[in-house]
């Protein structure tokens, strides 16, 4: 999907609607979003049926769902959901980005930033193709490994690609000079698992 300054692509792999109307990126009825994700929500028929009961859908995917609890409830969305996931969904209003993984990191969801171009995927292969400065080795990653398993929740092996933390969500903000980015926390699984005790 190309964006005014950036583009967006998804291989997609059916569950919920196998028809090409679900398939990604989506884009929001009025225009303003578009979406693409990796993972499954297990909530999805739950928060259809009893938070976004004023929405027309037009298929029977996870993924529209997700769109329209984000429309409807912004970054709050994020604390509703449950699954694994690693989202992304283009602002083209505010030219912004939100980029969120699921809550215990079992989406993977990778960024490289150049200068003032911003690359992101859900795996890390594709980004080691842009990295344009020679790839180092991360020796305290590598170091982290050896001595006590993968523990680097920002880190990987390359010392330019970094991940986002699970259970966060970060918005990067795009303009021709700058690029900001900023993450915060959403509700932890611990938290998640209270609500559902009152």
């Amino acid at each position: 999907e190309c964006l005014d300054n950036g583009y967006l692509g998804s291989c997609r792999l059916s569950i919920h609607d196998v028809r090409p109307i679900a398939n990604m990126p989506m884009k929001s009825d009025c225009k303003r979003y578009t979406f693409v994700f990796n993972g499954e929500i297990y909530n999805y028929k739950h928060l259809r049926k009893n938070f976004l009961s004023e929405f027309t859908f037009k298929t029977n995917s996870d993924t529209e769902v997700v769109l329209k609890t984000f429309i409807k409830y912004g970054t709050k969305c994020f604390d509703k959901l449950e699954g694994m996931f690693a989202i992304a969904i283009w602002d083209n209003l505010t030219k912004k980005l939100f980029l969120a993984r699921d809550r215990l990191g079992k989406k993977p969801l990778h960024y490289y930033l150049e200068e003032n171009i911003f690359y992101f995927c859900s795996e890390s292969k594709p980004l080691k193709k842009v990295v344009t400065q020679k790839s180092i080795l991360n020796n305290k990653f590598l170091q982290e490994i050896i001595l006590f398993g993968e523990q680097s929740n920002t880190e990987t092996i390359n010392s330019k690609i970094f991940k986002i933390v699970p259970n966060t969500f970060s918005i990067v903000s795009l303009s021709k000079s700058k690029i900001k980015t900023e993450s915060h926390s959403y509700s932890s699984i611990f938290q998640l698992q209270n609500k559902k005790n009152i």
